[in-house]
Parts: C-alpha cells; sequence; structure tokens
C-alpha cells in the first residue's frame, strides 16, 4: 500500500510531507504539486493519501473554488486507483464528503450522494467482474 502510493507520487510528479495525523492537504508549492498526508500505516491513511493525489489528477479538479466537485472527484480517483476497497474505506469515503455537504440543501445532498454512491457501484462491479 505505501509503495503503490510512492509510485503514484513520483509517476504524477507530486511532491509528499508525511504527518502524524489522519488528515491530509494538496497544494501547489512553488508551482509543484504537493500533497501532505499521513503516514500510510493503516487502509484509511492510505485511502486517504489516494484522496490527496486525486486532486492533481483525479476528475472535477479544474475549479477548486467549487469545493464539492473537487472533493468529490478526488474520492473517486481515489476509489478507481485504490489496489482494494474495504467497507471501512468506503465508510471513511462517505462522511468525508459529508462534511462538505452540511448545512447544503436537501437536493444538493442527495446528488453528491448519488455520484459518490455511484463511483462506489462502478468500482465495486469491476472488482466482482
Amino acid at each position: 500500500m505505501k509503495q503503490h502510493v510512492l509510485d503514484l507520487l513520483r509517476k504524477h510528479n507530486i511532491q509528499y510531507h508525511a504527518n502524524d495525523y489522519k488528515e491530509g492537504k494538496a497544494w501547489f508549492c512553488l508551482g509543484r504539486p504537493t500533497v501532505e498526508i499521513p503516514r500510510m500505516d493503516d487502509d484509511i491513511s492510505y485511502f486517504i493519501a489516494l484522496h490527496e493525489i486525486g486532486h492533481f489528477v483525479g476528475p472535477r479538479q479544474e475549479n477548486w473554488c467549487r469545493i464539492l466537485e473537487s472533493e468529490l472527484g478526488a474520492w473517486e480517483w481515489a476509489i478507481y486507483n485504490a489496489e482494494y476497497l474495504t467497507d471501512e474505506m468506503v465508510e471513511f469515503a462517505r462522511e468525508a464528503l459529508g462534511t462538505y455537504l452540511k448545512g447544503r440543501a436537501k437536493s444538493t445532498q442527495e446528488k453528491y450522494e448519488h455520484l459518490l454512491d455511484k463511483a462506489l457501484k462502478n468500482c465495486l462491479s469491476l472488482i466482482v467482474a
């Protein structure tokens, strides 16, 4: 899992910094993509690392000001590029996206929850096939 993330960082020319907490960040440093990711010692930290990489190479990343689109796209990329998915990882992605949906209109919540579920279902069908 750690090697997978390191390979992706290298492939996409993304710098990274490790931290000791279960959070991630993505930004440009001197014009170069940079992520801060947790030390990859479990499934969730691995998934967070993939999500942060997804902010640079995933879908829906054209405009980071559209935070819901950006977050959804990064989770979609993480889902499709994970070497495996656990129930815990799926729930974590739902909860993480949910933090951006709080206080939004019900129709907006349903739209983004549906899009995330669609990505999960598509990915799971590829694994089963």
